[in-house]
């Protein structure tokens, strides 16, 4: 089989094309580091409950890591694990898994947040609702809590 320069900078446009168009559509516009302030919420009436302070990346390819300064850690703050993935235009939908420690420093339990999330058109500024449900160390969920976060992304110096 004959290789082409015309076949090989075809391949590398329509390449080039599909990573503009999936960036343009949303895709990896959420990658990145954010400053947010998470809200938890009573579920019933959504009345606010308390704030903190979070910082999260979004990878590119999904992977999600963040700390928060909530409290219920044990005094420090709550280092977190998760995914997240494109759903739509500007949607999308991320899952995160904390655990939490005692005064004394003992893990005593986990908490999976599951957020909906909306980019604003400038992709500066995200919002999104959700809820949490702590568990037990052997998988018995024990409490579930809703909350809402609005992030503005660390832009580059």
């Amino acid at each position: 089989m004959k290789i082409t320069t015309a076949g090989i900078f075809g391949v590398l446009f329509l390449t080039m094309a599909s990573s503009i168009a999936a960036q343009r559509s949303g895709i990896s516009l959420l990658a990145g580091t954010w400053d947010a302030v998470v809200t938890p919420r009573v579920c019933a009436t959504g009345a606010p409950i308390t704030t903190f302070k979070a910082a999260y990346i979004f990878s590119p390819g999904g992977t999600f890591s963040g700390v928060s300064s909530g409290t219920g850690s044990g005094g420090r703050g709550r280092e977190q694990l998760g995914v997240w993935k494109h759903v739509e235009g500007d949607q999308y939908r991320f899952r995160i898994k904390a655990y939490l420690f005692n005064t004394a420093g003992v893990v005593t339990s986990y908490q999976i947040v599951t957020h909906d999330a909306a980019l604003y058109d400038d992709a500066l500024i995200w919002s999104s609702t959700g809820d949490s449900r702590t568990f037990s160390l052997d998988g018995v969920q024990i409490n579930v809590g809703c909350s809402t976060i609005v992030a503005g992304r660390v832009e580059e110096p």
